[in-house]
């Protein structure tokens, strides 16, 4: 019986993760459709979809009779600050080079910046991991190459790497603040909703007049609810039910969602070189999560 239980709850974490992948990567398409206002400002967007999705974590976590504690954690603060950079970066890079290549560049270079993190921190990467690291750098350089003439966009690669920088770090408060013994639906949260805060004032030099229409209230709520809320709260309940290296190998969905809906719904268009560059970066993203799962594995 014990086995039979342990199966379906695994089955039903790699359920909840692979939720949690395809609704993450429909964050740059969702605010694709937000009121014009609100695209000549982007870090709008990024404001409205952290500050909302930690909200309702944050309302959650208090519903369940946790109360407030977590958010008076330096580390949820700096979690925060890792959490508006991750934004700043996500959002100005989908509005240089568009939501494909932009997902692709902050979720590859991610994977790089926390290899090494950790060979700062003395951790020995593998020879697979150098590899991914070398194709992963190799495509953001591609990917930003501009499309149509457009000529190389040293921005949207910037502005990736500043994403993936973000992305990276704040996993690190993260893990502290669990260390610490807050649930990840508290810790997430109290980043989510910090980094909202922090991005406040950078938000309200543009026009966050468009929430009070319909559109654009609409638009807010779905990106605080779909790719924000929802996937966090589903990989901190995957995560209970099977290993973070498989987390690791599921959560490819997110840019491969996210590059999928850019070319085939946006109607993106990419040179033969960017493609070259989104190929680069897939397959760094391949040999990292298969360097997680071997190295669990042992």
């Amino acid at each position: 019986m014990e086995p039979n239980r342990n199966w379906h709850e695994k089955r039903l974490g790699v359920l909840l993760m692979i939720v949690a992948g395809l609704t993450w990567g429909t964050s740059g398409t969702i605010s694709r459709f937000a009121p014009a206002a609100a695209l000549a400002a982007p870090l709008s967007l990024g404001c409205v979809r952290v500050g909302l999705g930690g909200l309702m974590l944050c309302l959650l976590s208090v519903v369940r009779g946790r109360g407030a504690r977590f958010l008076l954690s330096r580390d949820a603060l700096l979690g925060g600050m890792c959490c508006c950079a991750n934004q700043i970066g996500f959002f100005m890079a989908m509005d240089a080079i568009g939501v494909a290549l932009g997902t692709m560049i902050v979720i590859g270079s991610s994977i790089v910046m926390a290899g090494l993190f950790g060979v700062v921190m003395g951790e020995r990467p593998s020879r697979l991991w150098w590899c991914a690291a070398a194709l992963g750098i190799a495509g953001s350089v591609l990917a930003a190459s501009g499309s149509s003439g457009a000529g190389f966009r040293l921005d949207g690669l910037l502005f990736g790497l500043l994403g993936g920088l973000g992305y990276a770090s704040i996993g690190v408060f993260l893990k502290r603040l669990g260390l610490r013994g807050f649930t990840p639906s508290e810790s997430n949260g109290a980043a989510l909703l910090y980094g909202g805060l922090l991005l406040l004032p950078l938000a309200l030099r543009g026009d966050l007049g468009w929430i009070a229409s319909a559109r654009g209230l609409t638009s807010a709520l779905a990106l605080g609810f779909f790719p924000t809320a929802v996937p966090y709260f589903c990989f901190a309940a995957a995560l209970t039910r099977i290993s973070v290296a498989q987390s690791y190998a599921i959560s490819l969905l997110e840019p491969v969602t996210a590059a999928l809906l850019g070319v085939f719904l946006l109607g993106e268009r990419l040179s033969a070189v960017q493609m070259l560059g989104m190929a680069l970066e897939f397959a760094c993203m391949i040999l990292s999560s298969w360097d997680a799962v071997r190295r669990t594995s042992r």
